[in-house]
């Protein structure tokens, strides 16, 4: 039920009319990544569909900057095997069915390694999504292997390579959440967990990191004891009063005001996105 209505409403939102226009615009493809726990694609959309892929959808930036981030979510978070350009001059795909991940030594909050992969921009989705699917039999090459849904959700899919049915992709709200049992959303946690500590600054926007979400209360610790300077909060509830002081015991679940490995991560909140817009805007960011 959760599902389908996520879907349905998903189908009848425009995205490009909402605030996720807004938040996409304000990222810098270069350097800023996306961590979303949320099972809907609108984002997904974004990103794929309607900045930069089209001659007609409005440009924000080069093609291959938005792009990247679907790219990186295809990388990461599914086993989609298909190029998203190719070569200008070749016409070949930029990346082969064929390629290797090389093994790497990760940076620290000390040092860099030259052998340290490049982290650019990545979309993750770490509680997997309804556009995607996974073949549930284990004599087939797809066992456990999140792929991208096609057609409508009503629409039947099956296992591109045994031809049984497909199962939705997502993990359950659910305390003890089965995220070591599937590899691709495994490998989405240990991708995202690099990317919190080699951040500079982690914007949480909607969402109460609450004391039985272990997952997300360990992915914060990396942040903690990682290279960030500056923790931003996006949030009502760190303001319950009507005087406008903030509650140190919701905003502290984010970061407590103790030292990291000799450094104060300095801490900032704020009541709605826009809030944080006009914020970062007054100060020319």
């Amino acid at each position: 039920l959760i599902v389908e209505t996520i879907d349905y409403y998903s189908r009848n939102v425009d995205p490009k009319k909402g605030i996720y226009t807004d938040f996409v615009k304000q990222l810098v493809p270069q350097s800023d990544s996306v961590i979303t726990f949320n099972w809907d694609n609108l984002l997904d959309q974004l990103f794929s569909e309607h900045y930069g892929t089209t001659k007609d959808s409005p440009r924000y930036w080069e093609a291959e900057d938005i792009v990247w981030y679907y790219w990186n979510f295809l990388q990461v978070c599914t086993d989609e095997k298909k190029p998203i350009w190719s070569h200008a001059r070749t016409r070949e795909p930029s990346w082969s069915h064929l390629y290797t991940k090389d093994p790497y030594i990760p940076d620290s909050p000390w040092q860099k390694s030259d052998s340290t992969i490049p982290f650019g921009p990545h979309y993750i989705k770490l509680h997997g999504s309804i556009d995607l699917v996974y073949c549930s039999n284990n004599l087939c090459e797809n066992f456990l292997k999140p792929l991208i849904r096609k057609g409508k959700f009503i629409d039947e899919n099956k296992c591109g390579a045994c031809h049984e049915a497909v199962k939705l992709y997502i993990i359950p709200p659910i305390q003890n959440k089965p995220i070591r049992d599937m590899p691709y959303i495994r490998r989405s946690w240990n991708k995202a967990q690099e990317l919190c500590r080699a951040a500079e600054q982690v914007v949480f926007w909607g969402y109460s990191l609450p004391q039985t979400d272990h997952w997300s209360n360990w992915l914060v610790r990396q942040i903690w004891n990682g290279r960030c300077q500056e923790i931003i909060i996006i949030n009502p509830d760190c303001f319950p009063k009507k005087n406008g002081i903030v509650d140190d015991s919701f905003v502290n679940r984010f970061c407590p005001k103790e030292e990291f490995s000799g450094k104060t991560i300095k801490r900032s909140e704020f009541k709605s996105f826009k809030e944080f817009i006009d914020s970062t805007n007054s100060e020319g960011g």
